[in-house]
């Protein structure tokens, strides 16, 4: 009688092996996650947008150093981060300028957003809100907010139904005019979650107030208002929602420090005058190191003395913003 081992029958076995093939890779597709990319502009996209458009779930685009003239720019993918270069002493070195054409620069709001992250990048020129944030709940950090002129509300951020963490951000000489703001953070109705920023600092802006809360329970931590012109720094007034203030500083605002309901976390400041930061920075250059040692020296007795020979010691290699 024949064998019916496998070599008797050698074209049965080489037929199954090859219908059988897709099916095992397709399997095997399925079950292997996708694997998150880094995209680099300008080195693999000329532009941020079109590094947007390409990107998948959880990539990161990173920005090389530069100014990129670009506005409405919306980002679709889940769990995207678009992360720019810094500087030696960790400030942003990408700059993100509408031109003063662009009403929206980044908008996080449409499907699949929700865990972006927004970081190391300077908005300027922006005629509507440099960021719009709608029903997500993004990370914004280590940006600056800053030459931006709007009458609308969210000069610098326009964020809805959002619970964004805006984090190590300054917000300086922005301008809403009479009736717009810088932060805004609304709902529909009713108290729901709203955006927490924390470490920011407002400063030189101008508006009906700095920061707008409508029908949200907001908070902030660790911040710092100083010299701006508005009605308020902070205002829930007539809009039906609540601030919880932590930690913060208010100085050398023409404004009220916080108008309607809100929450007293303790640790807030109210002065006059604001503190001087970094005073051991003698030479102005942004870091108190040897430099600034030998100019007290150069000068010492007019006007320095001791006290800022003893000044520049005890902040010694600290970087000033």
């Amino acid at each position: 009688m024949p064998s019916r081992s496998s070599k008797s029958n050698p074209k049965r076995f080489h037929s199954m092996r090859i219908t059988t093939s897709p099916f095992v890779l397709s399997l095997l597709a399925a079950s292997t996650p996708s694997i998150a990319a880094t995209i680099n502009v300008p080195a693999d996209h000329a532009t941020i947008t079109a590094a947007v458009a390409a990107a998948g779930p959880a990539d990161t685009i990173f920005i090389e150093a530069g100014t990129y003239y670009e506005s409405s720019i919306y980002i679709e993918s889940p769990d995207l981060t678009i992360t720019g270069a810094t500087n030696a002493d960790g400030t942003p070195a990408v700059t993100l300028d509408g031109s003063g054409v662009g009403d929206i620069l980044i908008a996080i709001g449409v499907v699949g957003s929700d865990g972006a992250t927004v970081e190391n990048i300077v908005f300027t020129g922006s005629l509507g809100n440099a960021l719009w944030i709608y029903h997500m709940d993004p990370i914004v950090r280590n940006c600056v907010f800053t030459g931006i002129t709007s009458q609308w509300q969210g000069a610098a951020i326009w964020s809805s139904d959002s619970e964004a963490i805006i984090e190590d951000c300054r917000f300086v000489g922005n301008d809403a005019g009479d009736s717009g703001n810088i932060l805004f953070n609304k709902s529909i109705s009713g108290d729901n979650p709203g955006l927490l920023a924390r470490d920011c600092t407002f400063e030189d802006n101008q508006g009906y107030a700095i920061t707008q809360i409508q029908y949200t329970t907001a908070g902030i931590r660790d911040c710092t208002f100083r010299n701006n012109t508005a009605s308020a720094a902070i205002s829930t007034f007539g809009s039906g929602g609540m601030v919880s203030v932590s930690d913060s500083l208010f100085c050398e605002n023409a404004a009220e420090a916080i108008e309607g309901p809100w929450q007293d976390g303790g640790g807030n400041e109210y002065v006059d005058v604001c503190p001087v930061e970094c005073a051991g920075d003698v030479t102005g250059d942004g870091t108190i190191d040897v430099s600034d040692l030998l100019a007290v020296i150069a000068d010492w007795g007019n006007p320095y003395d001791v006290g800022d020979l003893l000044t520049v010691i005890g902040e010694w290699g600290e970087a000033c913003p």
